[in-house]
């Protein structure tokens, strides 16, 4: 009974340590973060997911919202073929609080 006790109080500690080590490591990356680019693979079409958020250089306020999503027949089918894009351009008037404007398009 007592090395389960004895067993429990390293795992315990180990974990505790464990915790602040990982904790203490924190770098911010240099540069924008990457653009994210997804590619999904179906049985019968490709679909394809592009978003981007991002500040425009030198500006705390002004920025941009971009989406694009498509999806492509593998015959190569014009009717079976979508797109859906977004855009947006964001101001922000106070924390938490800001204006969008933009468009979207459709095949």
């Amino acid at each position: 009974m007592k090395s389960v006790k004895v067993l429990l109080l390293f795992i315990g500690l180990s974990l505790l340590l464990t915790e602040v080590v990982a904790q203490e490591t924190v770098s911010k990356p240099k540069g924008p973060a990457p653009i994210p680019v997804e590619l999904f693979f179906g049985n019968n079409r490709l679909v394809s997911t592009v978003s981007v958020n991002r500040k425009f250089t030198g500006s705390d306020r002004f920025g941009i919202i971009a989406s694009s999503t498509t999806a492509f027949s593998y015959s190569n089918e014009l009717s079976d073929n979508e797109s859906m894009n977004v855009l947006f351009l964001s101001y922000n008037i106070n924390k938490g609080f800001g204006l969008l404007a933009g468009f979207s398009a459709k095949r």
